[in-house]
C-alpha cells in the first residue's frame, strides 16, 4: 500500500472499530495528509517504513510556529496512527514511541459576567425570523449549556415547553435531559409561533433552529453570527459558542450548585474535566478581592 492508502486504511478502522465522530477523523485525515505531504516532498520518502526518528523531528519542527495544542493533536494523531500501523505489521518500528505530547500551558476559558450576559442577549431584538431565532439560540445556549453541535440539532419534537426542558444528544450519541428556565421557555415559544412556523409556510421540518434555505445550521455560520452579535453588543471579550457554556457552568458553581450536578448537565464524562470551572471561580474570586483592595488604597 503507498501512504495515502495506509491513511484511508486507518481511517476505515476509526470508523468502523472505533466508531469516532466525523470531525475527529477529519482532524486525522488533516494531520495524517499534512505529514505524508512534508515527508514526500521535504525528505523525498515515499514509504512510511523509510521514515526515521529524524524525519519526524523535522516535521514537528516546520510545525513549530503552531499553537501547542495544535501539535499535541498531530503528535496524537501520528502515535494513533504508527500504533495501528506496527499491530497490523504494516510497518516495523512504531516511530512515534520516541516522542512525548508537548506540555500544555493552563488556559483558563474566558467567560462571560453577568452584566455581560444580559447586555449580549438584550442587544438581539426579535423583529424577523433570523433576529428571533438567533436570540432564541443564544438565550437557549447560555440557559442551558448545551454544546454548539447540540444546538443545532436540536428537532423540535426534543424540546418540552410544558416542562421546559430539553432532550440533548451529546457526545458518544449519550442522550441527557436539560432543565430550561420558563422565561427562555417563553422566548421559543415566540420564535416558534411567531417566526418559526409562519417562515416555514406549512412545509414539515423537523429541526427547531434552520438557515434560510431550511437546512442545519453550521457551527461556522453560528460562530460568525454570533461573534457579529456580540462585538455589536460592546463585548470585546472573544466570544465563541463555548463561552456561553462556560459562563452557564461558572455561574452555576458560583450560585451554590455542585460539580457533580453541573457535570450532569454539561454531559462530560470525567468530572476532572468539570473541575476547570472551580479555577475559573476562583480566578474571579481574586480579581473581584484585589479590585476591593486597591479601592481601599
Amino acid at each position: 500500500m503507498n501512504n495515502q492508502e495506509l491513511i484511508n486504511h486507518f481511517l476505515q478502522y476509526l470508523i468502523v472499530e472505533r466508531g469516532l465522530r466525523h470531525n475527529t477523523i477529519q482532524n486525522y485525515k488533516q494531520d495524517l495528509t499534512k505529514f505524508v505531504k512534508f515527508i514526500e516532498t521535504e525528505c523525498k520518502i515515499t514509504s512510511i517504513n523509510d521514515v526515521k526518528r529524524e524525519h519526524v523531528q523535522l516535521f514537528l519542527k516546520h510545525e513549530d510556529h503552531l499553537a501547542k495544542s495544535t501539535i499535541s493533536r498531530e503528535i496524537t494523531s501520528l502515535r494513533m496512527f504508527y500504533k495501528f500501523l506496527k499491530r497490523e505489521q504494516l510497518v516495523e518500528i512504531n516511530m512515534m514511541s520516541y516522542f512525548d505530547l508537548p506540555k500544555q500551558a493552563d488556559h483558563l476559558p474566558v467567560v462571560l459576567s453577568y452584566d455581560e450576559v444580559t447586555r449580549l442577549l438584550d442587544s438581539i431584538e426579535m423583529k424577523d425570523f433570523k433576529s428571533a431565532r438567533n436570540r432564541a439560540m443564544v438565550e437557549l445556549l447560555y440557559a442551558s449549556g448545551i454544546r454548539v453541535s447540540e444546538l443545532i440539532q436540536i428537532k423540535l419534537s426534543d424540546i418540552n415547553l410544558n416542562q421546559n426542558d430539553l432532550k440533548v444528544i451529546g457526545k458518544g450519541d449519550k442522550e441527557r435531559i436539560v432543565p430550561i428556565n420558563n422565561y427562555v421557555s417563553q422566548i421559543i415559544h415566540k420564535y416558534i409561533v411567531d417566526y418559526r412556523n409562519p417562515s416555514l409556510q406549512f412545509e414539515d421540518n423537523p429541526l427547531l433552529f434552520f438557515n434560510n434555505k431550511k437546512q442545519m445550521i453550521s457551527r461556522r455560520s453560528f460562530y460568525n453570527t454570533l461573534r457579529k452579535i456580540a462585538k455589536e453588543a460592546g463585548i470585546t471579550k472573544n466570544v465563541s459558542p463555548h463561552t456561553l457554556r462556560h459562563s452557564y457552568a461558572t455561574h452555576l458553581l458560583e450560585n451554590g450548585a455542585d460539580l457533580r450536578s453541573i457535570q450532569e448537565l454539561l454531559g462530560h464524562s470525567d468530572i476532572s474535566t468539570t473541575t476547570i470551572y472551580t479555577h475559573v471561580s476562583n480566578s474571579k474570586l481574586k480579581e473581584d478581592y484585589n479590585k476591593l483592595f486597591k479601592k481601599g488604597d
